[in-house]
């Protein structure tokens, strides 16, 4: 049961009045949005995947290819900052979406969107700078590749130095063609064919260079498919099937490829996560049925969950929660055969009808025990208030302890000083190494409000340091308690977490000079008289908790909300606006989940 807050009641009008409203003690703090009381406290998770498909094939999310390499750069800056606004954490970034590539390569060509023209240097290396602006940013940088497709449309691609894989060979790729129910061509498509080593080993080299070049944190496959059962692969299979049926070689050489990249992966880069964008359907269920990924492309992901040559899939559920198919019905099956490893659901957010239900599904994926979730794409949700509201504290991504279980060691020696009344710096020096020879590859600065100090609680999270800065200024602004704790942990280049440093407290003068004015009391019965334009009082709070605030007139209307929303534990200070309102009997109820008290007072003439 949750302890009633106690409050602080308004002693000394005048003086309090003339205090706070000199140094604008104001308190502000977040609300929790349209969630309910009893779901408040643990809504945001500490350990979540936040992240977002970024579409450059067509110049979808980025880049406008009509601007210039210093706009486009300033452009892909501005989508970071919104990303880090919201409270991601990562990024997956389109670096290979039809045989074209967003860096300089020995294999294949720049890609179109780039400049318009398959082929031509943009002038700069944007995979290079995404790389760097992601992780200065503190976003994860997934590299999303498409695999087998290859080209839109029936007109082979232009010459190119170096040749897009069509014009170098023409022998690995094949015709695809879309078609209605009548039997009609809608599109063409070119795909690379699967069953050629030659092709699977081509692919693995095209991967590792990037891997070697560039400081990504993840690979991220996509069209990992064949394009359906009628895909024109017959002498391929005669020369290359030894047997098997038809649908478990497919199946087999997609699962080839992903088994080599995983093993030279590892032993270029073990830290760097593989993960891959299945079709949401595996196999039809009740309740959930439609284009199924094992039978009619031939793509058994959860083979490569099995053989523990992924780390995560990102299943790509892109329906509502209520119609066939049924989101929560395909991420239970989903997470219910992850094979211990991650499993991250894709969101379908292009579409009207899921955006408008993206709430519901984030809390859908929780529930389920999902680690967190991807939207496609990244300009369907920049300005989306309901995700903001879900994601109101940040999250760090959930480790990986298959690929490395050791923690870093402690921050050591954290130090803060209080500068100009509201503005706390914080220094500390990098950790030991740990048993595995890592040291820290950020830090998460924790900020504490009375004994509540839980670094389980995303409340608390006052920073995640992009890299490895060691000092930060906490600008308090308008305080609402007397004092902070703070405290900071390591984090490795994997997301495991230090124990917490050392802690220190600091004291707000100013906050300090307004508590020495109020007395703690339970009992808020006693009235009071005012004709000062504003008021406040103190409150505080024994554990986290939603708190309202009301403002009623004698007939019990409310006149006015004060604040509605989630509140640390701790004490706080609140500013009661009563101007406007006429001479006469009001009241004043402050509400948790468990706990209610009202406080009379006049409003005299």
């Amino acid at each position: 049961m949750q302890e009633p807050p106690r409050l602080l009641p308004r002693k000394h009008l005048s003086s309090i009045f003339i205090l706070i409203s000199f140094f604008e003690m104001v308190l502000l703090s977040n609300s929790v949005g349209a969630r309910t009381e009893n779901e408040a406290i643990n809504f945001s998770p500490k350990r979540e995947f936040r992240a977002v498909w970024l579409t450059t094939v067509y110049g979808a999310d980025w880049p406008d290819r009509a601007l210039s390499a210093s706009e486009q750069r300033e452009q892909l800056k501005g989508i970071y900052d919104t990303l880090a606004a919201l409270h991601f954490n990562a990024v997956v970034f389109q670096v290979r979406a039809r045989g074209d590539l967003m860096y300089p390569s020995q294999y294949e060509p720049w890609a179109a969107s780039l400049t318009g023209f398959l082929g031509k240097d943009p002038g700069y290396d944007p995979l290079q700078f995404a790389v760097d602006e992601a992780h200065r940013h503190g976003l994860e940088f997934h590299a999303w590749w498409n695999v087998c497709k290859v080209a839109d449309g029936k007109q082979p691609p232009d010459r190119t130095s170096p040749p897009h894989i069509i014009q170098r060979h023409p022998e690995w790729v094949r015709l695809w063609e879309n078609r209605n129910s009548a039997g009609a061509v809608i599109s063409s498509e070119y795909w690379l064919d699967m069953g050629l080593p030659e092709v699977r080993s081509y692919l693995v080299d095209v991967v590792l260079e990037m891997v070697r070049r560039y400081d990504i944190d993840a690979i991220h496959f996509d069209y990992l498919r064949y394009p359906g059962k009628e895909f024109d692969d017959s002498l391929t299979y005669a020369i290359y099937g030894r047997g098997a049926p038809l649908d478990q070689w497919r199946r087999e050489n997609l699962t080839a490829f992903v088994r080599a990249v995983h093993d030279s992966v590892m032993r270029l880069k073990p830290w760097v996560k593989i993960g891959a964008a299945p079709i949401g359907i595996y196999k039809n269920l009740p309740g959930a049925s439609g284009w199924q990924g094992y039978v009619q492309t031939f793509q058994d992901a959860r083979q490569w969950l099995k053989e523990e040559i992924l780390d995560y899939i990102i299943p790509q559920i892109y329906w509502t929660l209520e119609t066939n198919p049924r989101f929560g019905v395909l991420a239970n099956d989903w997470i219910a055969n992850s094979y211990k490893r991650a499993v991250y659901l894709g969101v379908g957010t292009y579409r009207p009808q899921v955006l408008k239900e993206v709430g519901e599904i984030i809390d859908t994926s929780r529930a389920l025990g999902s680690l967190g979730n991807c939207f496609f794409r990244y300009r369907n949700i920049a300005a989306d208030s309901v995700i903001a509201q879900r994601y109101i504290f940040p999250a760090l991504v959930p480790p990986m302890v298959w690929k490395d279980s050791v923690a870093p060691q402690p921050p050591m020696n954290l130090v803060a000083r209080v500068e100009n009344r509201t503005h706390v710096r914080l220094s500390w020096q990098m950790p030991n190494q740990a048993s595995d020879g890592e040291t820290a590859s950020r830090f998460v600065l924790y900020r504490f409000r009375g004994m509540n100090q839980q670094i389980n609680d995303a409340s608390n999270i006052r920073w995640i340091s992009p890299q490895t800065e060691t000092s930060f200024v906490d600008d308090l602004g308008k305080p609402g308690a007397v004092r902070y704790t703070y405290g900071v942990t390591a984090l490795d280049r994997l997301a495991n977490e230090s124990p917490l440093s050392n802690t220190v407290t600091i004291v707000i003068p100013t906050i300090v000079r307004i508590a020495s004015l109020f007395e703690v009391e339970n009992n808020l019965s006693e009235a009071f008289w005012t004709r000062a334009s504003e008021f406040f009082f103190g409150y505080q709070l024994d554990t986290a908790a939603v708190v309202r605030l009301e403002l009623r007139d004698a007939q019990g209307n409310i006149v006015r909300e004060i604040l509605s929303g989630y509140r640390a534990e701790g004490e706080h200070i609140v500013r009661v606006d009563v101007s406007g309102l006429q001479p006469g009997i009001y009241t004043i109820t402050l509400m948790t989940p468990n706990f209610r008290q009202t406080r009379g007072f006049v409003i005299g003439h």
